[in-house]
């Protein structure tokens, strides 16, 4: 009976710690770190689910990139460019203290990954 009662509660507590967080998009506007929260026609946040990866581009640092498909940022960049202005780019995150992330994805044409422009945390490696 107590085994039944901590497996239970284990996997709870897993399934609860596991859980995905959810993401959302925010456009940044080049060269200027202003930036503001993609919302949708019903007055929603955007948001974004995706694979994430790390890069490393110094030896003790690195970027975190979102995956998605080509299609996905290439609506959110219209998107951001429609609402805000041409200079505005799509980034991922979770709330306004977040850390500042990019978007990767494999281009359709030659298949070579290519990650968003714009502002970029360097994280500790």
């Amino acid at each position: 009976m107590w085994s039944r009662f901590i497996i239970s509660i284990c996997i709870w507590i897993c399934s609860a710690t596991s859980s995905a967080a959810t993401y959302y998009v925010y456009c940044e506007e080049l060269g200027t770190k202003s930036w503001d929260w993609l919302i949708d026609s019903d007055g929603e946040y955007v948001k974004v689910a995706g694979t994430w990866t790390t890069l490393q581009i110094r030896t003790h640092a690195t970027i975190r990139l979102m995956q998605i498909s080509e299609q996905n940022y290439r609506e959110f960049k219209q998107s951001c460019q429609q609402y805000f202005g041409q200079n505005w780019e799509p980034h991922p995150g979770m709330n306004i203290i977040d850390h500042w992330y990019l978007f990767m994805y494999q281009s359709q044409k030659n298949m070579q990954w290519k990650a968003s422009r714009g502002h970029y945390s360097l994280l500790p490696h």
